[in-house]
């Protein structure tokens, strides 16, 4: 019996140990071979801390994020993330409606050849959108849920100047599924560290 239950034993053992090491060798292929595409890696130019400021009118619709028409101001720190997969971004914005701050995460998505981003933000906002860059223009569509379950949807343009070191941006929202679009918001940032 316990010949037997040793040869289990072992046979167990060397068969964990097989697994664990291909497991190694697998897990050690992976990461020589993926590598973050030429795509994320444009968006280096965004990393860093920026500083934003701008005009928001009135909202589309009561009782939405970031109060009502006013100026706002903020900060953006922005690094990448997960083996530089990602671009994290931590906001810190300052509107009408008060203090609220935000993450966002940008990847890309090789099939639809787009730039995917989620938001989440303090007041239970989230975003979903996706974006693409041509040449300094920076574009967005995404689709903006509320804590209480108001759906917005989002187009925003940001242009940048040819050094990066600043930005030019709008805002436009749909509370009717894209049927008419209302300017939210007008901004301009400039890149303070790197």
């Amino acid at each position: 019996m316990r010949t037997r239950l040793t040869q289990a034993t072992i046979a167990l053992t060397a068969i964990v140990g097989l697994a664990l090491g291909l497991l190694a060798v697998s897990v050690h292929a992976q990461s020589e071979t993926a590598k973050p595409s030429p795509e994320i890696k444009k968006l280096e130019v965004l990393v860093g801390d920026w500083r934003y400021e701008g005009e928001q009118f009135e909202p589309p619709a009561p009782g939405l994020p970031f109060g009502g028409a006013g100026k706002f101001f903020g900060t953006v720190t922005s690094r990448f993330v997960l083996n530089g997969f990602f671009l994290e971004a931590k906001i810190e914005d300052n509107s009408p409606g008060g203090k609220t701050s935000s993450l966002q995460m940008t990847g890309y998505d090789a099939n639809s050849k787009k730039y995917v981003e989620h938001s989440f933000a303090s007041d239970g906002t989230i975003s979903v959108a996706t974006a693409t860059l041509e040449g300094q223009t920076y574009t967005v569509s995404s689709t903006m849920t509320t804590a209480t379950g108001k759906k917005v949807l989002l187009k925003s343009v940001a242009t940048y100047t040819s050094d990066w070191s600043r930005q030019t941006g709008a805002v436009e929202a749909s509370i009717d599924d894209g049927k008419t679009w209302k300017p939210w918001w007008k901004g301009e940032g400039r890149k303070v560290k790197k």
